[in-house]
């Protein structure tokens, strides 16, 4: 049985690499991708479907998957030059496994037992009128949304992109309800004042990628308030693991080691096991990042965590994403004649089908009439018909009419997302019980021939980027038509 693979859990290297637009499927062997690897011991190639153009590379060691992963994200003559999707991948483990590696890495509601210096956590800092007050004043604030929970932030902005903040940028101030809580701070800490707070809000199961607050940035301890949810947070240093369970209202401290020389990260998972309690489910959770902004160089004791004193922190994961597209891009303009179809196709990968999965939620809040040809087109049809919606954004046409049932597909995952919100039922809207959605690229529709009465394919052809492929899209959607003489419309605006 062939080895199953899934994205990583965390941004980190790993031993197992996902080549996307490889393999037999594109003419390029497994012997003829073990030669381009020669240099690395112990290489396995596995083909998880001799139909798709991907293939997981597996070596003896992270390092090695590192070099390899710089080597093949340039062109490679073997390869036709052709250009790679090149991500870290990881093993797929059995349910067992992943139960036991929880209960391994349990958690305690007493940090002290693990002798972290300067972790401290003080439950109970707040009421529960507190908690309460804030979840409701914070709902009517403006969130910024991140790939899996959004943000808002006070005094100064963070940004991603750098892990840093412009002191010369002052933001929005803190809500004037923390007065009394910071006061309490206060007083806890010695004195200590934050001015730069982050709103985190978490969906069940969402978590953070480990990582240390950049020394450069904030000053003294960093601070956490956790609101609605309990939650695990994992600490790690020098190959060591340690849990600490996050209560509702409780305030966590990271100072001196703790902050700067630990890293922090909470799993992505949908619940905790907590030493002495047992499994408990992941709710939403809200936590509250206070910090305050360094106004001059860290000279701290961990000079190999200190961006101050010349530690090159890894890239952030915004940082690698254009970098690969960039490198797609001028991989995909730089081919010759014979990989023009392989050129094509990554540069709408790197400008049409990444960009809509960042901006799916704001695109989607921008297209929301429905047009009045498309609505006389869809009245046209008959009770009963089967209508495939190709490219369907987010589903406005969905819910047109409630007689006819509508298959919708999208090449972002983002917009298909939104898209399938509209198949259950929200406050004053009802579900539209007659549709369906699925990632679907147009060029390879996952429809049988002549299965369904009307195609709609609106705004959708100048998202390919030649030609040619615009031609194989037009004889694809044709081609899942009961009847070939009737039934397509294709809308552009030029």
């Amino acid at each position: 049985m062939c080895a199953a693979f899934t994205k990583p859990k965390d941004s980190c290297p790993t031993s197992h690499l996902f080549l996307g637009n490889c393999g037999p499927a594109v003419g390029i062997s497994i012997q003829t991708i073990a030669e381009v690897l020669h240099q690395f011991e112990n290489v396995t190639v596995t083909v998880p479907d001799a139909l798709l153009a991907r293939v997981y590379v597996s070596f003896q060691n992270s390092q090695s998957a590192e070099q390899a992963a710089e080597l093949l994200r340039r062109p490679v003559p073997a390869f036709d030059d052709r250009p790679l999707a090149v991500k870290y991948a990881a093993l797929k483990r059995t349910e067992a496994e992943e139960d036991q590696e929880q209960q391994d890495g349990k958690v305690s509601t007493d940090p002290r037992k693990f002798c972290i210096p300067g972790l401290r956590l003080l439950q109970g800092f707040i009421t529960q009128e507190e908690e309460q007050a804030l979840v409701n004043e914070l709902a009517h604030g403006e969130w910024e949304e991140l790939a899996r929970r959004r943000v808002q932030h006070f005094g100064y902005k963070f940004h991603y992109e750098t892990r840093n903040v412009d002191p010369a940028s002052p933001a929005e101030p803190m809500p004037a309800r923390l007065g009394p809580i910071l006061q309490r701070m206060q007083q806890a800490l010695d004195g200590w004042v934050p001015d730069q707070l982050t709103v985190n809000d978490y969906a069940p199961g969402v978590g953070l990628s480990p990582h240390i607050d950049t020394h450069s940035a904030f000053t003294g301890p960093i601070v956490s308030l956790s609101l609605v949810g309990l939650s695990a947070m994992e600490f790690r240093r020098h190959g060591l693991r340690r849990g600490v369970a996050l209560p509702p209202r409780s305030l966590l401290v990271m100072d001196g080691e703790a902050r700067l020389a630990w890293a922090h990260y909470i799993p992505h998972r949908k619940s905790d096991y907590v030493e002495g309690v047992g499994w408990l489910p992941r709710t939403r959770r809200i936590s509250l990042t206070f910090r305050q902004v360094r106004r001059s160089p860290c000279t701290c004791a961990y000079p190999e965590c200190c961006d101050s004193q010349a530690c090159q922190l890894p890239p952030t994961r915004k940082a690698l994403a254009a970098q690969e597209l960039q490198t797609s891009a001028d991989a995909a303009l730089s081919l010759p004649s014979q990989g023009a179809r392989a050129g094509a196709a990554c540069l709408e990968v790197a400008y049409v089908h990444q960009v809509y999965d960042a901006i799916a939620p704001h695109f989607s809040s921008t297209r929301f009439a429905v047009w009045p040809k498309v609505r006389e087109f869809i009245n046209s049809l008959p009770q009963g018909a089967v209508v495939a919606d190709v490219g369907c954004g987010n589903g406005k046409y969905f819910g047109v009419r409630s007689d006819i049932a509508v298959l919708g597909s999208d090449r972002s995952a983002g917009l298909a997302q939104v898209a399938a919100q509209r198949l259950s039922p929200t406050s004053g809207n009802s579900a539209c019980t007659r549709a369906d959605v699925a990632v679907a690229d147009g060029l390879t529709l996952p429809y049988r021939s002549g299965c369904l009465d009307a195609v709609l394919c609106i705004a959708v052809m100048h998202h390919l980027s030649t030609e040619q492929r615009q031609q194989v899209a037009d004889v694809r959607v044709v081609d899942v038509f009961y009847d070939k003489s009737n039934w397509c419309i294709i809308f552009e605006r030029l």
